[in-house]
This record gives structure tokens, C-alpha cells and sequence, in this order.
């Protein structure tokens, strides 16, 4: 690993244009989050980077049109599980945008 600040600024700029972009944030991220050099960085949540991951292309959709119509918008997420279904009774620990930002970063963090 880099030895300095330097080393590792001049690291990641020159990885951020050579490799997988989801590798190079996981990377980026773990290693902001381990390096003493690095305390008091704050890095996006994972649903900013990567909101597709975390809701369904009809809330991006939907928030791409207001965000270009400069229209405020409510939008509401259609949850996928369903009370009839004993199998999706805890679907939200699934769909819980907070619930998996954390588990996230508890996995980059530990």
C-alpha cells in the first residue's frame, strides 16, 4: 500500500481511468476508510454513487425527469414484497435504502 498521501492521491488518479469503476470506488472507499492520512474524508453514501443498486429504474426515471423539468416531485418506490407471501414478510431488509447503505459500509468498514 501507498506510504504517504501522495503516493496514494497519485494512485488513485491514475487507477481511476484504468480500472473496473466499481472496483475502483470499493477501493477507494476501503482504503479512505482504513488510512490514518485519510480521517475526516467524507465519502458519498453508496446510494449516491450508485443509486441503481438501491431502487428501481422507475424512481430514477422519475427523478431524472423532475431534476431536468426543474419540477419538485414526490416520487413513490413500489416495493416488491407482498403480505401473502411468507417468504417476503422481511422484504424490506431488502429494499430499505438505509438498512443496505449500512450493511455496505459495515462491509467495507470491518
Amino acid at each position: 500500500f501507498a506510504q504517504d498521501w501522495d503516493t496514494f492521491f497519485k494512485t488513485a488518479v491514475w487507477a481511476r481511468d484504468r480500472i473496473n469503476e466499481g472496483q475502483f470506488v470499493y477501493a477507494l472507499s476501503v482504503a479512505v476508510l482504513h488510512r490514518e492520512d485519510c480521517k475526516g474524508i467524507i465519502l458519498p453514501p453508496a446510494y449516491e454513487i450508485y443509486p441503481h443498486m438501491f431502487v428501481n429504474s422507475e424512481v430514477i426515471n422519475s427523478a431524472y425527469k423532475a431534476k431536468m423539468t426543474q419540477t419538485p416531485a414526490i416520487i413513490h418506490m413500489n416495493f416488491t414484497g407482498t403480505i401473502r407471501n411468507p417468504d417476503q414478510w422481511i422484504a424490506y431488509l431488502g429494499e430499505d435504502v438505509g438498512l443496505n447503505s449500512h450493511h455496505a459500509h459495515w462491509h467495507m468498514d470491518f
